[in-house]
């Protein structure tokens, strides 16, 4: 089984089956680097639990590939990197508020328009400023 699973992950997943068996108690979901037939890598993200089969408790584990996802997240957080990187270059004014109204960013066209740093906003409401 450890052959399916990158050499720098082994170790890991030894401690976590030793974990489940020591504690009978299902592993998190954890990142592990697996090995392709072909001997190219891929991440998964693996659970694992023990049941009783024959008197004995073998492991379970289930990976499931988290490639694709990890290319969207990689992508989307270079997109919005871009999105920062331009809206700084404005003289707009603009911010991103949560649920509750509270700042959670504020462009740099603040400290131009009302002479207050950005970070100064960040977890405060806009009633919270004169």
């Amino acid at each position: 089984m450890l052959g399916l699973i990158a050499p720098e992950s082994r170790e890991i997943v030894r401690s976590r089956i030793a974990r489940l068996y020591d504690d009978r108690v299902p592993a998190p979901p954890a990142e592990i680097e697996y090995l392709r037939g072909d001997g190219t890598r891929f991440s998964a993200e693996a659970t694992a639990s023990t049941l009783l089969y024959g008197g004995k408790p073998p492991a379970l584990v289930l990976a499931r590939d988290i490639t694709e996802r990890r290319k969207a997240e990689r992508t989307l957080r270079e997109s919005e990197e871009r999105f920062r990187d331009l809206t700084e270059l404005s003289n707009d004014w603009y911010w991103e508020q949560d649920a509750e109204f509270r700042f959670v960013h504020m462009s740099v066209g603040a400290q131009t328009r009302v002479g207050i740093p950005p970070q100064s906003f960040i977890g405060k409401k806009r009633w919270d400023f004169p």
